[in-house]
């Protein structure tokens, strides 16, 4: 609430500040009808009027601040302007006409206006990271020994299963004395016995283990197994990365001792003294919240504190490390002190925030995070999520305007009215996910935060410039490598990688069949930029439109023809009850079988769809009332009731709505939030009910959720229930202790209701977790083409795994496992059980029989990578194992690698200054370009210089040296392979240690396409002749080519020059528009003759084109164009003779061997062909038209050209 306030107390001095009245008008409303008028600046600033046929006038008058706002209108039975932005406070009306609908199908067509150029074609390919180890020794103290970890922390070394190194124990000592954690004070004694201040017993052990601990108790005191494999990066070495050094480590080891220090979060004191030591957090229970909030009845946001729980311990585990992986200035983060959970099951219950696994409430100091957030196991996704939320803290209590600004300009986005969010951006490939283009800048930046500390690479994949931004603005030279476990990852070969995303969408076609009180039938097709679809072609696309109401509507797209083309279409059905009027574009995203992606909004493609449906229907499901019990009976194998199965147990749902409409399903979903002792994680799952009678008013229906015997024992309640209708419209329930302290429900789309509870008692409830023998994971990667590899990729993973149980040999069994495979480039690709993504012999999803054991079991699964798939060095990221329960364990083998760099102490007096000399890059220079660096003191300074583009994709040109002075030219920078349009030049300084000095970035323009679609045209008469007083030529290019110069050589070289008059002229101009016209041009003072004129071109970028030859003929005070080929050989050596010249009738041709004649007009056109024979040839020419020609004679030996006069 308190976030909310200040919004509106907000918006109101704004207003109260800068605002004016804007009337918005409607024309041509029939009586009895009513108008919908909508005025929004952003989400947060959105008014609502009703405009009704008896209002006098017909209008309705907001009070809006300064700026754009788009006013938007819904009038069911008419069609109207889709919308109209205005600027206040230059607008002060607007009027809508309205048209009442007279049914028929509806098309629409957009056709791109050139914008797709600029847009990036392929993405950057990240390369390997090379790591230049400096200095890996470990400066272990000469007074240290293992002692001091028994003597200060009371933890004792074992060495009864691999023996520990000094350097080993080092590294422990160093992770305990990291933590903020007291030292047992002198005099302080261990007692073996009672086990006074023995901390633990630790052991050291080369196998792999989960999460690289496990502990044992024994009489009281823990015992605990490391993994030796979280030591590697554990204390700081020394390194060279891109020519900087830093030091580069990781905190696998740190996390394994706070697992132990916290007993895996059962010691629930010690984490929260972790929590709020080191991050100034609070894990907060429902209990705490009205001691946090200060709100009545102990609520937060004015929601039922029945409706949270407290975090389970490996999610508040998750946090805490990820925490830890941002550099220690981030740690306590202003403005964050609180996290709060909601319960199992339950979604946010503002249908504005409904998708979300966690929110930042920056105004309320707390994320809240939904069971969405942690139900899906991959730990990829949920450390990513973390991340994403404490950055939106970090967007609004750290970063000043400027980098906000300069964060919004990089990634192409604008403040837009028309959009949900209030922005939009032009960029459609520069993001790490469709939901960071959908939004803003601000969650843009949370998105690329999360993905440049968790998978680096992809962020490089897709935008170079954003990397550099947070790795210079942001997390100040800090960089992360992530590294997956070497035995699990595999080499793909590729000789022709795919790194084209698929082209930008050109054309859009939308086809609406179906009469007015018909379903539609809504057929969408999209033409993509392409010059080759099976290189920038798509294999799939996917488009959302919503209503005015927030109702939406999902079409699928398909390529055309093949399994890549230029061309996707695809068809959906949309029911009659739908929302009529204009639903407007709400996302658009194509991608290829490698997973390259292209989004698109209203801001790069035009997408207007429009319904007519009288029959619309606008109200969603009314909620009624529900209840639960537990029913024995008996089930058939399907777990339906059934006489004649076996006798089993079932929690009964009852329900009843109101709706007019048939339901989705034909029924509602219920989330049943299962009993979770010791904190068992089992989280929820979903049953439907089914209805009586599906087409009556007040619905009743059904449910049976079957409880197998392996289902833990307690307390079963429902959190959420969800329907929708024919229409699409939705509706949730919440379900609370106290539903009358619910803020958000509204009784249309969201409703509250008391919940309910049954205990139910199963024989052997199962709820430990499944798990995987890490030491025996097993992957094989083969080429299908292995003697020209076109990535295409056999890849064969296989594991032993086994369900536990409390009660042994009543194991439930493993049920389903999903596999991520992140490639090179960053990008992941998952593979599930039971949806054709991979081949899983060894697993039924249909099967829910338990195994009753906990043997070991093989599980094999075997898949194919696409053709494209990026060469280099795959690995597994994620696997995740759930048993028939539902319990999940998630394995993440993804180690985050610091690297921090070590500063200079040089200071420069001067600052860093950095420019292409040239000031663009062009076709001349382009493998040799110049660049100035110049600061004081520079000389013997190191320098890293990278290039690369800033429209995404191509190489990424790196360049090393020293620099001799304190301005240097530093030449022959060669940047092939760079995409052509604006560059970024990044300087980094290093001194002669490699410690970074000084970073520098600039942008420059980059253009090696030549001028080429250029020409000159005259004004002459058909026949081809102007007198010269009225002779004008026009220069033609292209508009990228407007801002250049042109140079126009006329010369005679034939010709003698007399006293006076010249054989040559030399005009020079600036290109200021597509057509330039070029008048008095002294041809006068030349003598008669024939005269070549020769048209060059050079773009703004330096760029020469080639010649443009065209001869004129000069006699008197006439001009004729001769044409573009004057041949000037002397066909007589050849056997060869023609006359007369000019012609008239005919042409007579002698010749001594045998050739082929085409004749071509001045334009190129080709106009007759004839075979010349030996001897004397008579051409009818009498049909030609007067003026100049081309005549081409062809055989084996030769090619001439001839250019003849008609008269």
């Amino acid at each position: 609430m308190i976030k909310k306030l200040l919004t509106i107390l907000f918006v109101i001095t704004n207003l109260a500040i800068s605002s004016q009245n804007f009337t918005v008008n409607i024309e041509n409303l029939k009586e009895g009808d009513s108008v919908t008028v909508i005025a929004i600046q952003s989400s947060d600033k959105f008014y609502k009027k009703w405009v009704k046929s008896s209002d006098t006038p017909n209008a309705a008058t907001f009070n809006l601040s300064t700026g754009d706002w788009a006013i938007k209108i819904d009038a069911t039975g008419y069609t109207y302007p889709s919308q109209k932005v205005v600027t206040i406070p230059n607008d002060v009306s607007a009027t809508f006409a309205l048209t009442e609908m007279m049914g028929g199908n509806y098309t629409y067509n957009w056709v791109d206006d050139d914008s797709a150029a600029g847009h990036a074609t392929q993405s950057y390919i990240a390369e390997p990271t090379e790591i230049i180890v400096l200095n890996d020794t470990i400066s272990v103290p000469t007074d240290f020994s293992s002692i001091k970890l028994r003597t200060e922390y009371g933890v004792i070394l074992s060495d009864d299963k691999e023996k520990w190194t000094n350097e080993d124990a080092y590294r422990l000592y160093k992770m305990f004395s990291n933590l903020p954690y007291h030292k047992f004070g002198e005099g302080s004694t261990l007692d073996y016995i009672t086990g006074t201040n023995i901390r633990g017993v630790f052991y050291l052990s080369k196998d792999e283990i989960y999460e690289d601990i496990s502990i044992e108790k024994k009489e009281g005191i823990p015992h605990a197994t490391v993994s030796q494999s979280a030591f590697t990066y554990a204390e700081p070495q020394i390194v060279k990365i891109d020519g900087i050094r830093g030091k580069f480590f990781s905190k696998r080891l740190y996390h394994a001792v706070v697992n132990f220090i916290t007993d895996f979060a059962n010691n629930e004191e010690v984490l929260n003294w972790l929590a709020r030591e080191r991050f100034g957090i609070q894990f907060l229970k429902p209990s705490d919240f009205s001691g946090a909030f200060q709100e009545e009845n102990g609520t937060f946001m004015g929601d039922d504190k029945s409706n949270f729980q407290e975090f389970y311990k490996t999610e508040k585990l998750e946090i805490l490390a990820m925490f830890e992986e941002l550099p220690e200035g981030f740690h306590k983060q202003e403005g964050l002190q609180y996290l709060a959970r909601r319960i199992d099951g339950q979604d946010h219950p503002d249908p504005a925030y409904r998708e979300a696994a966690a929110i930042a409430w920056t105004g309320l100091k707390t994320i809240e995070f939904m069971s969405k957030a942690f139900i899906s196991g991959n730990l990829s996704d949920v450390r990513r999520l973390i991340l994403h939320e404490k950055a939106h803290f970090l967007w609004e209590y750290t970063f000043d305007d400027k980098t906000k600004d300069d964060w919004a300009e990089i990634g192409g986005w604008f403040q837009d009215p028309t959009s949900a969010s209030g922005w939009s951006t032009y960029n459609t490939t520069e993001f790490v996910s469709a939901y960071a283009h959908s939004k803003n800048p601000n969650e843009d930046m949370a998105e690329s935060i999360a993905i440049y500390l968790t998978n680096p690479d992809r962020l490089i994949n897709v935008s170079q410039k954003k990397y550099e931004f947070i790795r210079d603005r942001i997390m100040h030279g800090t960089r992360y490598i992530s590294l997956i476990r070497e035995d699990l990852t595999f080499t793909v070969y590729n000789l022709y990688p795919d790194y084209t995303f698929p082209g930008k969408i050109v054309e859009l076609d939308l086809v609406v069949e179906g009469g007015s009180e018909e379903d539609k039938k809504v057929t969408m097709k999209i033409r993509l930029n392409s010059n080759d679809p099976a290189i920038d072609g798509a294999k799939q696309g996917y488009v959302r439109f919503s209503s005015s109401i927030g109702t939406v509507f999902d079409i699928g797209l398909h390529a055309q023809n093949g399994d890549l083309d230029s061309v996707l279409v695809g068809s959906s059905t949309l029911s009659k009850f739908a929302k009529s009027g204009y639903w407007s574009l709400a996302s658009l995203r194509t991608w290829d079988k490698v997973g390259n992606q292209r989004f698109e909004n209203t801001s790069t493609v035009g997408a207007k769809l429009f319904i007519e449906n009288p029959l619309e229907d606008i109200v969603p499901p009314k909620f009624l009332e529900f209840k639960m019990s537990v029913i024995d009976s008996t089930f058939n194998s399907n777990k339906e009731i059934d006489p004649s199965g076996e006798l089993g147990q079932a929690i009964k749902l009852e329900d009843k709505w109101e709706e007019p409409l048939l339901v989705s399903g034909n029924g509602a979903t219920y989330r049943i939030d299962f009993p979770n002792p010791d904190q068992a994680e089992t989280y929820f799952k979903e049953s439907r009910t089914v209805m009586k009678e599906p087409e009556a008013l007040i619905k009743q229906g059904t449910g049976f959720f079957f409880i197998e015997d392996y289902y833990p024992s307690g307390y079963y309640s429902v959190t959420n229930a969800y329907t929708g209708d024919q229409a699409g419209n939705l509706s949730w329930v919440n379900f609370s202790n106290d539903p009358a302290n619910n803020g958000w429900a509204n009784g249309i789309n969201s409703f509250s209701a008391l919940k309910d509870s049954v205990y139910v008692s199963t024989k052997y409830p199962d709820i430990r977790k499944p798990e995987i023998d890490l030491n025996n994971i097993k992957v094989i990667a083969e080429p299908t083409n292995p003697q020209a590899p076109n990535g295409e990729t056999r890849v064969d993973i296989n594991f032993n795994a086994r369900d536990l149980s409390d009660f042994p040999g009543h194991e439930a069994g493993v049920y389903l496992v999903d596999l991520t495979l992140r490639d090179p480039q960053g990008k992941k690709f998952g593979y599930q059980t039971g949806n054709s993504t991979m081949n899983h012999p060894d697993l039924n999803p249909g099967d829910t029989e338990p195994v009753l054991d906990s043997l070991w079991r093989n599980y094999r699964f075997d898949l194919t990578l696409p053709v494209g798939s990026a060469p280099g060095l795959w690995g597994i990221s994620d696997i995740v194992i759930r048993d028939k329960v539902g319990n999940t364990k998630s394995y993440n083998f993804e180690e985050y690698i610091r690297f921090d760099i070590i500063a200079s102490d040089i200071v420069l007096e001067v600052p860093l200054e950095v420019e292409i000399i040239d000031k663009v890059i062009n076709a001349g220079n382009v493998d040799s370009v110049k660049a100035k660096m110049s600061c004081k003191p520079c000389m013997n300074l190191n320098y890293v210089a990278t290039i690369y583009s800033r429209f995404g994709g191509g190489s990424v040109v790196r360049s090393e040296g020293v620099l001799s002075a304190d301005e240097v030219i530093v030449e022959n920078l060669n940047t092939t392979g760079i995409l052509d349009g604006e560059v970024n030049l990044t300087v980094q300084l290093t001194d002669a240690e490699d410690r970074l000095v000084a970073t520098k970035t600039t942008a420059y323009t980059k253009d090696v396409i030549y001028p080429k679609a250029y020409y000159s045209r005259t004004n002459l008469e058909n026949n081809g002749s102007s007198s010269l007083d009225d002779f004008v030529i026009d220069v033609v290019v292209e508009s990228v080519d407007v801002g250049g110069s042109y140079q126009l050589n006329i010369n005679n070289n034939n010709s003698p020059k007399s006293n006076s008059q010249v054989n040559e002229l030399q005009l020079e101009g600036v290109l200021l528009a597509e057509s330039n016209t070029i008048e008095n041009i002294a041809l006068e003072t030349l003598e008669n003759g024939v005269y070549k004129f020769e048209l060059i071109v050079t773009d703004p970028n330096g760029n020469v084109g080639e010649p443009e030859l065209l001869y004129y003929k000069k006699e008197g005070n006439l001009i004729t164009l001769l044409g573009s080929v004057l041949s000037t050989d002397d066909f007589s050596s050849i056997g060869f003779k023609s006359y007369p010249n000019p012609f008239k009738d005919y042409i007579i041709i002698n010749s001594s061997k045998t050739f082929l004649l085409e004749v071509f007009d001045i334009s190129g056109r080709s106009i007759m062909k004839y075979q010349i024979i030996e001897g004397i040839n008579t051409i009818d020419v009498n049909k030609l038209s007067k003026g100049s020609y081309i005549f081409t004679y062809t055989n084996l030996n030769y090619s001439k050209n001839q250019l003849l006069i008609k008269n």
